[in-house]
């Protein structure tokens, strides 16, 4: 019996489409090994970032920019979720925005999280991804792309 070329074919074309596709995801909507201790970090002021600030507390790391409209949209879900009765966890902010961009608009709509902004710029393809690392600051999940308040909760859960 002769096999039929159209699916051996069919086969092998898929395998590739499905590594490419895996390998796009991985470098498109992942954060790879690109970890904010890792960055070098300088608070709105231009001075190094003084991370002992989040030391033995569990850590929400969020990656954005001034120019990305979910970001910004997502900053309102945090900031409430923040402030919330008996809160034990910190909110970092990092943007690779230029300095002076980035401080106008954290000091514009006065947050209280900190604020991080990177020296270099990030490798990331897009944004926002935020991570969320336990007391010991084990990373448990990362979120690509915006979040709404109940998700922001259900994460939180995992790392409190």
């Amino acid at each position: 019996m002769r096999k039929n070329p159209f699916w051996s074919g069919f086969v092998v074309g898929s395998l590739l489409m499905a590594a490419t596709v895996a390998v796009l995801w991985y470098k498109v909507a992942g954060i790879g090994d690109q970890s904010y201790d890792q960055l070098e970090l300088v608070d709105l002021n231009g001075k190094r970032l003084d991370m002992a600030q989040f030391a033995d507390r569990p850590l929400v790391v969020d990656y954005w920019a001034t120019w990305c409209k979910p970001c910004i949209e997502e900053f309102e879900e945090f900031e409430t979720v923040s402030q919330r009765p008996g809160n034990k966890v910190a909110f970092l902010m990092i943007s690779d925005d230029p300095l002076p961009r980035a401080a106008k608009f954290a000091r514009a709509k006065k947050y209280s999280f900190v604020f991080g902004v990177s020296k270099v710029p990030l490798k990331l393809g897009v944004r926002p991804i935020t991570l969320f690392y336990d007391q010991e600051h084990e990373l448990q999940t990362q979120h690509t792309g915006s979040m709404e308040k109940a998700r922001l909760l259900e994460y939180l859960k995992e790392i409190e």
